[in-house]
């Protein structure tokens, strides 16, 4: 969970010792046991102080090879109380930017404002973003593989490998895995949708080698005397 709360920033996760590989780390020995306790972290040091708010004596850890560098561990009765007190914080009744920017220590401020216009940009795109395209789903050899015009090339290629596809450098989709080549013919003989797929990645993702109309019309021709015999 991401807390945008106007004093602090954090990131909230289930804790679990078995999982806490870090020697140094004092949080082991306070929540030994799965389920007990919520992993706070944060980006900045000042943004765990706003947790003595429920937690006085508040124990935090700082993680340099962490991705939030700074941590602590609050039982999940307290935390649910922290996140009540978030709700009582809501004195404005618009700009949150500007409350969180006035809330901030001065060291950070500014960065924290321009994190909120990131965050608040990213967001206003997805409010605007038309709906999503059906999915072509292309039947293969060995399982098959989901495809929209928006997908990314990494939610593609996660899509391909679980459906025993592959990707080349390029973006060409791959007969199957251990397959080191398929041609545009190939692959549309596969269905008439895994060419119509071959030729959209192409385009997407700017492939090596683009295809021709002449290209496409003759496996195009090629699909139809096969299923015409």
């Amino acid at each position: 969970m991401w807390i945008f709360g106007k004093r602090a920033f954090l990131s909230a996760v289930a804790y679990d010792a078995r999982k806490d590989f870090d020697k140094t780390s004092p949080f082991p020995k306070i929540a030994p046991r799965k389920g007990t306790h919520v992993l706070v972290r944060a980006r900045a040091p000042e943004h765990l102080e706003d947790l003595k708010r429920i937690v006085p004596n508040l124990v935090t850890h700082d993680d340099k090879s962490a991705d939030y560098r700074y941590r602590a561990v609050v039982k999940r009765k307290l935390f649910k109380k922290y996140l009540q007190l978030l709700v009582d914080d809501i004195d404005y009744d618009s700009h949150f930017k500007e409350v969180v920017r006035r809330n901030q220590p001065q060291r950070i401020a500014s960065a924290m404002y321009s994190a909120m216009m990131t965050t608040w940009g990213a967001m206003n795109r997805i409010q605007h973003e038309p709906a999503a395209p059906r999915a072509t789903t292309v039947q293969g050899p060995e399982g098959s593989i989901s495809w929209t015009p928006r997908m990314s090339r990494t939610e593609l290629k996660n899509n391909a490998e679980e459906g025993k596809w592959n990707l080349d450098h390029t973006g060409q989709l791959l007969i199957s895995k251990g397959r080191a080549t398929a041609t545009p013919e190939e692959t549309a003989q596969m269905s008439s949708d895994g060419f119509e797929l071959l030729i959209l990645l192409q385009e997407r993702h700017g492939a090596g080698s683009p295809i021709t109309p002449g290209q496409v019309a003759s496996a195009t021709a090629r699909i139809k005397e096969g299923a015409s015999r």
